[in-house]
């Protein structure tokens, strides 16, 4: 059985975010990609650091954003 790959944040779980996007990594990509930068947008005025990419990957591992695939 293969080891599971470690992420760079252990909060964060790849497999999960994959399976929550329906299994497909290109299509995980592409639509965290598009969240990203809608967060991005969202919060330009702010003087706070935001991590879009990283925000965009927790949300879908917690499915707390629904969005349609690209």
């Amino acid at each position: 059985m293969a080891k599971p790959k470690l992420s760079r944040t252990p909060q964060l779980d790849i497999e999960k975010c994959v399976k929550n996007s329906g299994g497909n990594k290109f299509d995980m990509i592409i639509h965290m990609a598009q969240r990203a930068k809608e967060i991005a947008k969202k919060n330009r005025g702010n003087v706070d650091y935001v991590n879009a990419p990283m925000n965009a990957l927790f949300e879908l591992q917690e499915k707390n954003h629904v969005g349609d695939k690209v």
